[in-house]
């Protein structure tokens, strides 16, 4: 901050005060940092708790490629029960490496019986990053905290809960200028939050280490 452009806006003084911009945007970038932190442990939570509760979690196929990705979903698709199949919360959740490997495959050269030039006949150049994808109508949702899992699961099987009106909750930014004389900055976020799944059972969970 000392260096910032902020800190010379406030003026040059041995009373440093942090301005309120700096603490905005000091706050937002923890909370990016507590955002992946608690997504990691939200899904570490999950599929454990899915795997204690009979998710089957009996595929490993090894580490993702697009030579083998769309087998890897299919033969995860066929375990899932069929009171689950077509349900219009139904989602196929992947890390980043499952996910690259699945747009690589569908761009073609051969792969996954897409042909030479995979979709619409463009091969690499089909994805634009911003459309949804999909496979066997199973929406696609991408999240890198899953590392090489893969998880199979309604949305409303999945469940995470934080206490709103808990006496926990808390997010500050102490100066402590004002109270030891340094030119620290401290920040304390306190919440409480817990996971559960509904049916184990209607999980499927796919290693790909």
């Amino acid at each position: 901050f000392q260096s910032d452009w902020e800190a010379v806006s406030m003026g040059y003084s041995a009373f440093d005060i942090l301005p309120a911009t700096f603490t905005e945007f000091f706050i937002a970038n923890m909370l990016e940092q507590v955002a992946y932190a608690t997504e990691l442990a939200v899904w570490n939570s999950l599929i454990s708790q899915a795997i204690a509760d009979g998710a089957d979690d009996t595929l490993n196929p090894g580490a993702p490629t697009a030579a083998n990705i769309i087998d890897t979903l299919g033969d995860a698709v066929d375990l899932l029960p069929n009171n689950v199949y077509g349900k219009e919360d139904l989602t196929i959740y992947m890390g980043f490496e499952s996910f690259k490997a699945y747009v690589r495959a569908l761009g073609g050269f051969a792969s996954g019986g897409l042909g030479a030039n995979g979709v619409n006949a463009m091969g690499t150049m089909w994805y634009d990053g911003i459309q949804s994808l999909t496979f066997d109508g199973i929406k696609i949702f991408v999240s890198g905290e899953l590392g090489n899992k893969i998880v199979i699961a309604r949305k409303s099987n999945l469940y995470f809960g934080i206490g709103l009106l808990d006496n926990l909750n808390e997010v500050r930014v102490l100066d402590m200028a004002e109270t030891d004389g340094s030119k620290n900055v401290r920040f304390i976020m306190r919440w409480s939050q817990g996971t559960q799944v509904g049916f184990g059972n209607e999980i499927v969970l796919v290693n790909c280490d």
